[in-house]
């Protein structure tokens, strides 16, 4: 049974909790968990331009779950009230104001996540720039020299596609029962994976790391032509991961933390296929503009399959209070970035884990974690939601042992 967020409203008030299939609408009456485009008078509350506080409420209070693939789910009432549907009256209860909060009003708490300040303070209490110092040498920070190189010699067409096989060598396909490959990650140090904490909360954890893939098709060996017509002979490397490590506040309803670490049984071989990727030394959305664009890799699906061969995109960023309009449904929280929104251009099933990249200067910095998007990948003016790192390193440094 999924401990919802409409029922643990319901559970505030009279301690009952639904079944699987039934819900407690926020009003108190009875409705049943399904998709909310089956659900016509929120749907059609949903897609109203200009919504009052009230109805945002009663829309984020009606959520009971989201699918497997991350679409919402909501306590829907019953097709015969839909005619006369107009009873929008969330609850109103101290613990529901404070989560539900716009995203400026974020309150000043050390939540484990790093984040010391209030969205509104952020200007006045962070330095421009400032890098952190408390972390161990071994730490993958931006201003390693050893982490988040690039030296592929490979053609990036803006928009992506089909990425060199050296290309983006920090990139892991995490293994599960059955050989089945279903999300990614990032290689922070040789014995560390960043990933997110959705692939590991499932029903079987990851049991291996592949490094230096490519073409899962031609598995494990992918032989792949140079530029300058030789031949490139790449061997994948699999190890089996010692332990899957989710953060202690990850929700599976609002997808809020949703960053985890997969620990390798032994130290991964670095070299020409496989190297770090940099942690970020600095809160960069400071100076982020709509103008900037990061990168998405992956074996993720193209909306129809997975893709056996390792492809790129790139995604421009997307400010907070404009991607929290395509989410009413869900807060977007200081810890979370956005991106995407342009048609057929998006990371999508099978990216998740995997880093949202920026390039900066030379060095390639894993600045957000492929967390979750709503409805088909890649539609327009539809971003997508990245976990950002920035805000987890102390939890990073505390679990890295």
């Amino acid at each position: 049974m999924q401990f919802s967020f409409a029922c643990f409203l319901l559970f505030l008030v009279t301690g009952f909790v639904s079944t699987e299939k039934q819900c407690r609408m926020p009003n108190g009456y009875v409705g049943e968990c399904k998709l909310l485009k089956k659900c016509k008078p929120l749907y059609d509350l949903n897609k109203k331009r200009v919504k009052s506080e009230q109805e945002l409420l009663y829309l984020r209070q009606s959520s009971c779950g989201v699918t497997s693939s991350f679409q919402q789910l909501i306590c829907c009432p019953p097709e015969v009230q839909w005619t006369n549907f107009k009873d929008i009256k969330p609850v109103i209860l101290k613990e529901i104001m404070e989560y539900n909060t716009d995203f400026k009003e974020t309150p000043k708490v050390d939540t484990g996540t790093g984040l010391r300040y209030s969205n509104d303070e952020k200007n006045d209490k962070v330095e421009k720039h400032k890098e952190d110092t408390k972390y161990p040498p071994d730490f993958p920070m931006q201003n390693d020299k050893s982490c988040g190189k690039d030296f592929s010699n490979a053609n990036r067409i803006k928009g992506g596609g089909a990425a060199a096989v050296d290309q983006f060598p920090w990139l892991v396909l995490l293994e599960y029962e059955n050989g089945q490959t279903l999300c990614g990650g990032s290689l922070i140090t040789k014995k560390f994976i960043l990933t997110a904490a959705h692939c590991i909360k499932r029903t079987s954890e990851p049991k291996f790391a592949r490094l230096a893939e490519y073409n899962t098709s031609s598995y494990p060996t992918d032989y792949v032509e140079t530029d300058g017509g030789g031949i490139d002979e790449v061997t994948v490397e699999i190890i089996p991961i010692e332990k899957n490590l989710a953060h202690p506040n990850y929700t599976r309803l609002y997808v809020h933390h949703d960053i985890g670490l997969s620990k390798l049984k032994r130290d991964a071989v670095l070299g020409d296929f496989i190297r770090l990727i940099c942690l970020p030394t600095q809160d960069f959305r400071i100076d982020f503009k709509s103008r900037v664009t990061f990168t998405v890799a992956g074996w993720g699906s193209d909306g129809n399959k997975f893709s056996d061969v390792k492809k790129y995109v790139t995604v421009p960023y997307v400010p907070a209070k404009e991607c929290q309009a395509s989410f009413s449904l869900n807060r977007i929280i200081e810890a979370q970035i956005c991106a995407g929104g342009r048609e057929g251009e998006d990371s999508c099933s099978g990216d998740s884990g995997g880093p949202l990249m920026y390039e900066h200067g030379t060095t390639y910095v894993a600045i957000g974690i492929v967390s979750y998007g709503l409805g088909r990948c890649g539609t327009d003016n539809t971003p997508a939601i990245y976990t950002y790192v920035y805000s987890y390193l102390d939890w990073l440094r505390n679990n890295m042992v």
